[in-house]
């Protein structure tokens, strides 16, 4: 740790004053993301783990990662990549007898990260990016199911557009008014359409989800997009969840970012549809996730947080927390 924060000091990326003004929709961050994992001791005696991978476009960079990892492990951490959408990941192999005798096994990756705003993506440069291909994310996705239900409310919700650009913008109100940010009780935080469209209530990932099964049945296409939220009103600390949002192809225009949860909490309508600020790390994109190597178990619903397997059957022994340190503001 001491010898990547003394390459950092002496590049002069020192930690930001919390004094300085900064604003995510206009300013770039560079940001060390601390990914922590306690795994216990399994019985099967090889445990399989998937870490993920923040993304690396034009919209954000991974300057460098260091794993620290104990002395115990046989073999290093393999950087993978799923063929489908271009999702990286992290993938260990820890064999029983690496464990410790008592208490768990931690491990933690140190990545340095540069965050920029992003905006609508241009048709020419979508076409320079493999995973903003339409067809990956227009066929039909266990996770992304349908009903009459979701399709007379797109059908209300674009009744008046005259084009592909006002559905964009009409789905996008119509989610945002119809939904309420609410994680009480139970059925949220599935990303399940189905169950928003009855709800009207969730955290992110059922606003999307919901957005992004409403676009499906007038004609768009568009994406799922996850990673975490970087705090604006401090420079350091623990993160306590997920964040996610969408993408929505616009043919006009585009790939269009949104963020109608965030919209909603802030009470920004306008600032997050067609922009997303810098105070985030993505790390995954889709739905129904096969890992590399491909997991044993059913696709993945999304990947935020640590996978593993062990015996042939997912493991659920493994806890993860994230911490956050912004080195510079530009």
């Amino acid at each position: 740790m001491k010898y990547f924060l003394a390459i950092w000091l002496a590049l002069g990326l020192t930690a930001a004053s919390a004094s300085t003004p900064f604003d995510p929709f206009t300013d770039t961050q560079r940001l060390e993301f601390e990914y922590r994992v306690a795994i216990d001791r399994p019985d099967a005696p090889v445990l399989r783990l998937w870490l993920p991978y923040p993304n690396d476009d034009a919209e954000q960079t991974v300057l460098g990662y260091e794993v620290e990892q104990p002395a115990t492990l046989k073999l290093p951490a393999r950087l993978m990549r799923e063929p489908r959408y271009g999702n990286a990941m992290l993938y260990f192999e820890i064999g029983r007898d690496e464990f410790p005798e008592t208490g768990p096994l931690n491990l933690s990756v140190l990545y340095r990260i540069e965050r920029r705003p992003v905006g609508i993506i241009d048709p020419t440069e979508a076409a320079a990016r493999p995973n903003l291909r339409a067809d990956l994310y227009s066929g039909p996705n266990p996770r992304l199911k349908s009903n009459e239900t979701i399709r007379e409310m797109a059908r209300e919700a674009t009744a008046k557009s005259r084009s592909d650009s006002d559905k964009v913008r009409a789905l996008y109100d119509y989610v945002h008014d119809l939904m309420t940010y609410d994680k009480q009780g139970e059925g949220w935080g599935r990303g399940d359409p189905i169950w928003a469209c009855t709800a009207k209530r969730g955290n992110c990932t059922d606003f999307h989800s919901l957005y992004i099964a409403m676009a499906g049945e007038v004609g768009l296409t568009a994406r799922f997009e996850i990673g975490v939220p970087i705090p604006t009103q401090a420079d350091e600390g623990e993160i306590s969840g997920y964040h996610c949002w969408a993408r929505v192809l616009d043919p006009a225009r585009g790939w269009v970012p949104i963020d109608a949860s965030e919209a909603k909490k802030s009470g920004q309508r306008d600032a997050y549809f067609g922009a997303l600020p810098s105070d985030r790390v993505a790390f995954s994109i889709g739905r129904d996730l096969v890992l590399s190597p491909a997991q044993q178990g059913a696709g993945l619903n999304f990947f935020i947080y640590p996978y593993a397997e062990a015996g042939g059957a997912v493991y659920e022994g493994v806890r993860s927390s994230f911490h956050f340190r912004r080195l510079r503001r530009t």
